[in-house]
């Protein structure tokens, strides 16, 4: 029995491998990406904390364009 398993996992592990590595990578500079071929709207929103110095710790949200 465990060794039915063993091989049935060696075996999916085997195929995950083989389908990453066929994929086709995704390449930008293929596509001549830079700002300026952007277009359109874009924005940006970060969030998190603060933990020290206890002046100004405590939680932040930051958005802009």
């Amino acid at each position: 029995m465990k060794r039915s398993t063993t091989a049935k996992t060696f075996t999916m592990a085997a195929l995950t491998a083989l389908a990453l590595g066929i994929a086709p990578a995704a390449k930008a500079r293929d596509k001549a990406c830079s700002n300026a071929t952007l277009h359109g709207a874009f924005a940006y929103l970060c969030t998190g904390s603060i933990a020290s110095p206890p002046e100004v710790a405590g939680p932040f949200v930051e958005v802009g364009t």
